[in-house]
Formats: C-alpha cells, structure tokens, sequence
C-alpha cells in the first residue's frame, strides 16, 4: 500500500458542535488516533540517525524538508511489543517549533470516531 502524501498545514479549529477530525494509525491490529489538527505530515520511516543519551523510546533523528525531525518509537511509548506490521510511517507533529514524531505501523485513516483518543502531548512525553 502506497504512503499517503503528507499532510499540509493543520486545518482550522472546528465549529462548536462540530465533531474533531482525527486522524487514525495502527500498532498491529489495534487503531489509535491523535487529534488531525496537531499533525504537520506524515512521511515514510527510513533509520533514524541515533542521538546517545536519550529515551530508550527516542529512536533518534531524520531529515524534513530542510528540518530535523526527533523520531519517537509509539510501541515502546504506550508498552507495547516490539515488531511491526505494516510500512511503517512517521506522523509529524509542531511542539513549539521544534519537530517531534511518532513511529506507527500505517496511516489508516481521517475520522470523527471510533478508535481510542491518544493525546500528542502524552504520547511523545518530555523524551525531547
């Protein structure tokens, strides 16, 4: 299955009564999602470059559009098993200025529902 293009810059913030676009991933056969207005892209993963030193859960940094990326393992972040089903993408997010993002086994989809709400800030912590 082909990547999906990267994302372009976050959508405005919904109406009142309107519901939350999320946008979904998967870790095996489970489906999570992280609010879609909180994402800058989505990219496919490609090794990281280590940095010694940080969280086991920091897989270490990849290149963006003329920008570093700090890549952070979602399996070792929520205490999942290691291995991986899928092409393995990177969902992107802003924190201040400086770009954090999330290994997941597959983009799947833009939703309002259904899978289990994770909050960005919960899943990549203070490893950066």
């Amino acid at each position: 299955m082909p990547a999906p293009p990267e994302v372009a810059a976050p959508a405005a913030a919904p109406a009142a009564g309107t519901p939350e676009r999320l946008l979904a991933f998967r870790l095996d056969a489970r489906e999570y999602a992280v609010p879609i207005d909180a994402v800058v892209g989505i990219v496919p993963y490609r090794p990281a470059t280590p940095i010694p030193g940080l969280d086991r859960a920091v897989l270490g940094i990849l290149p963006m559009r003329g920008r570093m990326v700090t890549v952070v393992e979602a399996r070792r972040r929520l205490g999942l098993p290691e291995g991986h089903a899928g092409g393995l993408q990177v969902i992107v997010f802003d924190r201040g200025g400086d770009l954090v993002g999330l290994r997941v086994d597959a983009v799947s989809r833009v939703c309002d529902d259904g899978p289990e709400r994770l909050d960005p800030e919960m899943l990549l912590g203070r490893l950066v």
